[in-house]
């Protein structure tokens, strides 16, 4: 759909398959009705903000989003003020794939509300954070944020996070009271690094695999290797060719100098010594 900005609203079950706002510029779904976006895909903005809030009872769960190929900011939230009841499921079992996007944030700390699985499945329950984001939350100080807390129950999933924790991401310590379950983090270029967390406590321990403080540098390594190189080549030749220029000259006119001079003075006197 293309339109400026893009609303979709449920208070019955809709069995809606896919939401595809990548034309938009914002994306704001509210979902208020049980089951009223089960097994739903959603499509975030391309360039704009897309919101997500739940006013219902597994309103949202069993689902992913996925971010435009250059979307701003993706805000999931799964702790509407609503009786603890009304929040049964949200979240549990959701794909978020916003590793083009500048910011993630998801939240879940309500009472009954829930993240991840009772099995952990990469399939249907994997977090993938915004990867080389150049924003950085002024509070959070990362571009990806899990807001924990309040009686959610955190139980297993996955996240990936390029640069590890706590640069690429930040887990709130509300979390400490909610995580019942295993966080599996896969950090590093291809994700092949992973820390499993099953307390709050991991996130802050440096021996863990993806305890990340600064993000890999590699392309100013590279840089100031390549700049010598190139200088040194310039000094090399100039000298040599004026060295060449300036020698020659004056070895012919000192030769031819000297012997004039010796001849013209020895010979007189030796015809006056009779």
């Amino acid at each position: 759909q293309n339109s400026a900005n893009m609303r979709v609203n449920t208070n019955v079950e809709m069995g809606i398959t896919k939401i595809d706002a990548r034309n938009a510029d914002n994306l704001y779904v509210t979902a208020g009705a049980q089951d009223g976006f089960v097994e739903t895909t959603i499509y975030t903005p391309n360039q704009g903000d897309a919101y997500l809030t739940t006013a219902g009872q597994k309103a949202l769960k069993e689902m992913a989003v996925i971010a435009g190929s250059d979307a701003n900011a993706i805000y999931i939230e799964c702790s509407s003020p609503l009786p603890d009841s009304n929040h049964a499921d949200n979240c549990k079992d959701i794909i978020v794939d916003a590793e083009s996007a500048q910011y993630l944030e998801l939240k879940v700390n309500a009472s009954g509300a829930k993240m991840g699985g009772d099995a952990y499945d990469e399939t249907k329950n994997m977090i993938t954070c915004p990867r080389d984001s150049s924003y950085r939350h002024p509070e959070f100080d990362a571009s990806c944020a899990l807001l924990f807390g309040n009686g959610a129950e955190i139980r297993k999933f996955g996240v990936r996070a390029k640069d590890g924790f706590p640069k690429n991401l930040y887990v709130s310590p509300d979390a400490s009271d909610s995580l019942i379950g295993e966080i599996t983090v896969y950090c590093g270029a291809d994700y092949l690094t992973e820390s499993v967390i099953s307390q709050y406590s991991d996130f802050t321990d440096s021996t863990q695999a993806c305890f990340i403080t600064e993000a890999p540098t590699p392309v100013p390594t590279s840089s100031p290797t390549r700049a010598p190189t190139l200088k040194e080549k310039t000094p090399t030749i100039a000298p040599t060719t004026l060295a060449t220029k300036y020698t020659a000259p004056p070895t012919t006119s000192e030769t031819k100098y000297t012997t004039t001079l010796l001849t013209k003075y020895t010979r007189p006197p030796t015809t006056s010594a009779p």
